[in-house]
């Protein structure tokens, strides 16, 4: 069961999201509450949709003049429904350490070990990121939803009031994560008004097996 959690008040003065432009998601209300429950039952199989033909697939993938004009803001509601975790991304950029907080995280690869996020691409904190050449991820645990509040902030200096120390590529291991994953930048792709940043893990560990924080229609939470 995914609980409520009542956003700080750093957290209500930010976008209180991970990537406030992220269209994966709708925009956050404070004090939103996560009133429904998460069951996952053995053998339970997600439903499917309608079926396409092979060919009406690759049509759609093929001729883009085709396809059908989304909403944005059905787009944010719909994907908004499914729950992701919550890291902070941290680097170090000339001499001074840079995050922002992002719900698009994902492995890539186990051999060689690959990781992605997917930033705005007019972001000026992936900016310092992708200057850097480098980054940490920080793995959110739900006592940690003031910091994730100021990752996801524009303040100019975001590490002001949050401890951290420098991992293997410099970047900040900030205290009191579950656990980091310290990157080099192996490739960026194109991804519409986002990039898809790959990086190859250096080193990873789990600092403190404690619940996750969580992002779920435009609120934080965390398991119960």
């Amino acid at each position: 069961m995914v609980t409520a959690a009542r956003p700080s008040a750093a957290a209500a003065r930010s976008s209180c999201h991970p990537d406030p432009t992220e269209p994966a998601r709708s925009s956050c209300r404070p004090g939103f509450a996560l009133r429904h429950r998460l069951r996952v039952k053995n053998g339970a199989r997600c439903p499917r949709g309608p079926a396409r033909s092979r060919m009406s697939r690759v049509a759609a993938v093929t001729d883009a003049s085709d396809q059908p004009t989304i909403d944005s803001r059905l787009f944010r509601e719909v994907l908004g429904h499914f729950p992701t975790g919550v890291t902070a991304v941290t680097a170090v950029n000339e001499g001074r350490p840079v995050g922002m907080a992002i719900g698009s995280f994902t492995s890539v690869s186990l051999d060689p070990p690959l990781v992605a996020f997917l930033p705005t691409k007019d972001s000026s904190s992936w900016g310092d990121i992708h200057a850097a050449g480098s980054f940490c991820v920080n793995i959110m645990a739900q006592d940690q939803m003031a910091t994730c509040g100021v990752m996801a902030s524009r303040a100019d200096d975001k590490f002001a009031d949050v401890e951290w120390h420098p991992g293997p590529t410099g970047a900040p291991i900030i205290d009191g994560s579950i656990a980091y994953i310290d990157c080099t930048i192996e490739a960026v792709y194109d991804g519409g008004d986002h990039d898809i940043v790959v990086g190859r893990v250096v080193e990873l560990e789990v600092l403190d097996a404690k619940d996750p924080l969580l992002f779920w229609k435009g609120g934080y939470g965390t398991f119960a």
